[in-house]
């Protein structure tokens, strides 16, 4: 059982991304597990990489062209990572003990009776992804792809489920504000896209 690791990151090498794989390497053992680094059209590009967007596109346009790359290698769970996480521990014989039925985050939301996993850490079986399918390319930027993915899983018979992975976020989001300027209209955007396509609609008095 091998585990494909996607980094994807934009801007941010030395301060993100290279600490992550070097504290993944310090870390972990266990050599079955691959990285696929993904500079998501950084400025200047990182110095090394699997794959390089011409531009930034959005997070789940990342992702769908990392789990391709990851298809080639025949891996049996797909780890996504932002680039702004340290791994503190061992993991991969933890993800070898999960089951390969359902989708592992070590945050979950919790809203619209749906819970979803934050995108920051997405653990996916290959089994599930290729039933699920890819990220839908309409939500912008980064925000709700990880909802609707969850949510579809969902309703096809792959919940949701909270994992204790020795993964931390540092909940930065100066790498995103270096290209959009912390705009935040997009979120909303996509949450009412996210509405729509699921038919959501907020309970009285939850959030």
């Amino acid at each position: 059982m091998t585990i494909g690791i996607l980094v994807v990151g934009v801007n941010g090498w030395e301060k993100y991304t290279l600490k992550l794989i070097n504290s993944i390497k310090q870390n972990e053992e266990n050599e079955d597990y691959h990285f696929i680094v993904l500079d998501n059209g950084s400025d200047p590009p990182y110095p090394h990489y699997n794959i390089r967007t011409k531009q930034t596109v959005c997070y789940a346009a990342a992702i769908n062209s990392g789990v391709d790359y990851m298809s080639i290698g025949h891996y049996d769970w797909f780890l996504i990572l932002n680039n702004d996480v340290l791994c503190e521990g061992p993991f991969v014989d933890e993800i070898k003990g999960l089951s390969p039925d359902r989708i592992y985050g070590n945050k979950l939301h919790d809203r619209f009776g749906h819970t979803w996993v934050d995108g920051w850490m997405i653990l996916i079986p290959a089994s599930v992804h290729a039933v699920v399918g890819y990220f839908d390319e309409r939500f912008a930027i980064a925000a709700y792809e990880d909802a609707d993915y969850c949510i579809r899983a969902a309703k096809i018979g792959y919940p949701t489920q909270a994992s204790d992975l020795p993964f931390r976020h540092l909940q930065t989001l100066d790498r995103m504000k270096m290209k959009y300027d912390g705009d935040d209209e997009f979120w909303r955007e996509n949450l009412e896209l996210l509405k729509g396509k699921h038919d959501l609609k907020e309970k009285k008095g939850k959030g």
